[in-house]
């Protein structure tokens, strides 16, 4: 199992460890786990932009630390766990929980996020966006870094919607016709982004085909539970 997968099951552990008992913690007190995404955010875009981390001369559990921090695999795992609450059985411990804090934890992610996207949009070791200009990058990674910076304005409109000061302002219907779509519009493009960084690693060199496998079945597996429910809900 390569480094990727292993930071998956890694964060996947983080995910589920962190739902499971802050998750009443973050309903009371949103702010607080709000200023700890900022802290982890900024301290993982100082650190991947000042290069201080190397894998010769870091511990090892820190070096696992920071790879799903420096990779958003963190961040990608509590998307998913939001993506999941919707079609998981209600009657489960960790649906319960990750429901009542959805919202909360998508805010929790986007801060992550975006730790991890400014680094590489801009830090001189990547520079994504100004190697894009001068026609730097490969076509994949020029895709990638549209279907970021798209995603990164979806984010910012879910998470600011998801406060809870402006949830209230708005009703129950427009809230949902706004989240709904923009939602499943991120998942998509998150996939896609996805599938556009690893595919091609795979077919030019043979590597990575455990990511595109293992992301596939998870998009894959939600999209079915997402229609099957929708279709019973219809029939009802």
């Amino acid at each position: 199992m390569n480094i990727l997968d292993m930071n998956l099951f890694y964060a996947l552990i983080i995910g589920i460890v962190f739902v499971l008992l802050c998750h009443k913690p973050i309903k009371k007190n949103p702010p607080i786990f709000y200023g700890i995404a900022l802290i982890l955010a900024i301290a993982t875009g100082v650190v991947v932009w000042l290069g201080l981390v190397s894998h010769d001369e870091t511990p090892f559990i820190l070096y696992k630390l920071y790879n799903v921090m420096r990779k958003a695999v963190v961040a990608t795992v509590l998307f998913l766990m939001v993506m999941y609450a919707g079609v998981l059985p209600s009657s489960w411990g960790l649906t319960k929980s990750l429901k009542s804090v959805r919202g909360e934890l998508a805010v929790f992610a986007t801060i992550l996020t975006w730790g991890h996207n400014i680094p590489y949009l801009f830090a001189p070791k990547y520079a994504f966006l100004y190697k894009t200009f001068i026609g730097d990058l490969s076509w994949n990674k020029v895709v990638a870094l549209i279907l970021t910076i798209v995603m990164m304005v979806i984010l910012a409109i879910l998470a600011v919607t998801s406060l809870r000061p402006v949830r209230r302002k708005m009703s129950a219907k427009s809230w949902k016709a706004l989240q709904a779509p923009l939602s499943y519009a991120f998942y998509a493009l998150l996939y896609a982004h996805l599938m556009v960084l690893y595919l091609p690693k795979y077919i030019n060199k043979g590597r990575h085909l455990s990511e595109v496998v293992v992301y596939s079945v998870i998009f894959g597996v939600y999209l079915i539970l997402r229609v099957s429910k929708a279709l019973k809900a219809h029939k009802a």
